[in-house]
């Protein structure tokens, strides 16, 4: 092999590496959103990493920020499938309080049904994790409790 295609061949290797490689980064819009699937640890309750599905920003920034100047914004994760009413009814809820959140999908995410059983071995969902705090099922009350504590 001459030495131009030895070339050619290395930097036709990096190019479709960086090409991949950027076809998996993270990207994050404007309003704090994971555009894609990202490894990232999201809580010390298990060292196990996770792969986000779903991050939902705030309602408004304007409106998290006014209602919560000083506060720290809550860690809330959510263990979820696409099929369940009341995973619907805790994203819901998130959503309508203008809470950030990370749902995980645990039949389309391996890896998050491998957190989730580490987690709570009940088959379950959803799952709730705010600020440390676990909570099986969708409670409004239980869920507004934990938010009251801080990450």
């Amino acid at each position: 092999m001459n030495l131009k295609t030895l070339l050619a061949m290395t930097i036709f290797t990096l190019v479709i590496q960086g090409i991949a490689g950027a076809a998996i980064d993270p990207g994050i819009d404007q309003n704090n959103v994971v555009t894609s699937n990202a490894t990232m640890e999201i809580s010390p309750l298990v060292s196990a990493a996770a792969r986000p599905a779903v991050k939902t920003p705030p309602a408004s920034e304007e409106s998290a920020s006014a209602k919560k100047p000083d506060a720290a914004v809550p860690q809330v994760e959510l263990y979820v499938t696409s099929w369940c009413p009341y995973c619907k009814q805790a994203e819901n809820f998130f959503r309508s309080q203008g809470i950030p959140y990370t749902a995980y999908d645990i039949e389309k995410d391996s890896s998050a049904a491998r957190r989730k059983e580490q987690l709570d071995s009940s088959r379950g969902v959803p799952l709730a994790i705010i600020n440390g705090q676990m909570i099986r099922g969708y409670s409004a009350e239980a869920y507004r409790e934990a938010l009251k504590k801080k990450p």
